[in-house]
């Protein structure tokens, strides 16, 4: 093997494509004041030379490290039982990778581990942005966020002050409501459900629109009926076991993890 190529800088390419080594920078940045000429003959010499920007002196001078972080408040076993999560990281990761950007991800759990990783995500430039999945109705770092003005976006509808935040939900509470409406199209009258978290709105949501459903077609909406859990598969479990002895002809679940559990306890 021999001696390792000394890696090539911004005036080295400059160099060889003819041009100044602003121009190179503004090439390597896309910025629009570049000729396609010019900008067709520089990115010829990169690709010639296989030269790759130096990321951390570029994110000096651009202030964007081109980084994404997604933070996930969960121990890391509960995430990889649940395939939601793996399915959110994958899809999350993809379409940055479009855009030519890397994803950091952040997991907590523990509280010190919390207030660890706020710090962080508050004191420097890690990341460009945040992805918040599953946050809490207790949880205080997407306020924080907001106050300081950090860009974020919430995977799920926050509790309170929803016009302050950029997020991305799913319609909870018409989709329960559609889910009791289906079971009582096929002739079920006691209608149970396996709520998720009540500290998130998804499990909130889905238990408001469950109510609703059940109230609009005039069915029996008491508390034996309803089971509250937390979205697991040994949630889903539990939740049915309590709702088995009060004869429920049918059951919305609140998610498909939970259902699993459900069936096994059925």
């Amino acid at each position: 093997m021999g001696p390792e190529k000394p890696s090539l800088n911004l005036e080295d390419i400059a160099k060889f494509a003819g041009v100044s080594r602003s121009t190179v920078s503004r090439v390597i940045n896309n910025a629009p004041n570049v000729s396609e000429t010019t900008r067709a003959r520089v990115l010829e010499v990169i690709e010639e030379h296989n030269f790759t920007p130096n990321v951390a002196a570029r994110s000096l001078v651009t202030q964007r490290s081109q980084v994404l972080g997604i933070y996930i408040p969960h121990l890391v076993d509960e995430l990889f039982a649940d395939p939601y999560f793996s399915i959110l990281i994958q899809s999350i990761t993809t379409r940055a990778n479009e855009q030519d950007y890397d994803v950091m991800l952040w997991l907590t759990g523990q509280q010190s581990i919390s207030e660890h990783l706020h710090r962080r995500a508050l004191d420097n430039r890690l990341v460009d942005g945040l992805v918040l999945a599953s946050t809490s109705k207790y949880d205080p770092f997407p306020p924080t966020l907001l106050e300081r003005g950090r860009t974020f976006i919430c995977n799920g509808r926050p509790f309170e002050n929803d016009q302050a935040y950029n997020y991305v939900d799913t319609t909870n509470q018409r989709g329960a409501q559609q889910a009791v409406e289906h079971l009582a199209r096929l002739g079920r009258k006691r209608i149970a459900t396996v709520t998720g978290r009540m500290d998130l709105t998804s499990g909130y949501d889905r238990l408001q629109g469950y109510r609703h459903g059940m109230e609009q077609l005039g069915l029996p909406c008491d508390d034996s009926l309803i089971a509250e859990s937390d979205f697991t598969e040994i949630g889903g479990y539990m939740g049915m076991r309590r709702l088995l002895p009060y004869k429920p002809e049918a059951v919305f679940v609140a998610s498909d993890l939970m259902a699993l559990g459900a069936l096994r306890a059925i």
